[in-house]
């Protein structure tokens, strides 16, 4: 493993480890080679700075072509930019988090550890398919943007409803369903709104 590092600080450091680091800018396609680029498997792009980084990683593909480039993207642009750019699956910095705490936030209001799971999984497919239309849209102009966001935005809004209801239902009932014991999860099995006979 090699490591290029632009902070003289983070070199004295990694180097009292042992590690082989060279202290430089990364987007210098002679750094690159000196640090054995050719060789190398994988790049492991983690500069902060996003327009630094997509450098990188267009470089890198340039040059470099063979190299398996993993690379932390700060938002959802950057990552865009990034998948144009040929990297093939970018890590938003704060996604996994954000799904994390979205299921731990639904797990406190009552909802059980595997339908939490299940909606965080199901925000992720949803998002991911967003983004990838994103990426795809060849010129990616802030209108075709939105229009996607809107579409995919209206179909979680109306599973996050369904949800809701069905949330309500178990909160009133618990999870064996209404006194009945025949819930559906289904607002019309509601005692109070089932036709009389």
């Amino acid at each position: 493993m090699v490591i290029l590092d632009h902070d003289p600080d983070h070199v004295d450091t990694l180097r009292k480890f042992d590690m082989k680091v060279f202290y430089g800018d990364a987007t210098r396609v002679d750094l690159l080679e000196s640090a054995g680029a050719e060789k190398a498997e994988v790049l492991i792009n983690a500069i902060d700075d996003p327009q630094t980084n997509l450098q990188l990683a267009e470089l890198a593909k340039e040059h470099f072509p063979h190299l398996q480039i993993i690379s932390r993207a700060r938002d959802v642009d950057h990552y865009i930019k990034l998948r144009q750019a040929g990297v093939e699956a970018p890590e938003r910095e704060t996604f996994e988090a954000a799904l994390k705490s979205g299921r731990m936030t639904l797990e406190a209001l009552g909802l059980g550890a595997y339908e939490a799971r299940e909606r965080a999984d199901l925000f992720r497919r949803f998002n991911l398919q967003m983004v990838e239309e994103m990426v795809a849209m060849a010129e990616n102009d802030a209108a075709s943007r939105v229009a996607v966001f809107k579409r995919t935005s209206d179909m979680l809004t109306g599973i996050i409803n369904e949800d809701r209801n069905h949330l309500s239902l178990v909160q009133r009932h618990g999870w064996q369903g209404t006194e009945e014991g025949r819930h559906t999860g289904d607002i019309a099995d509601e005692p109070q709104n089932k036709p009389s006979a």
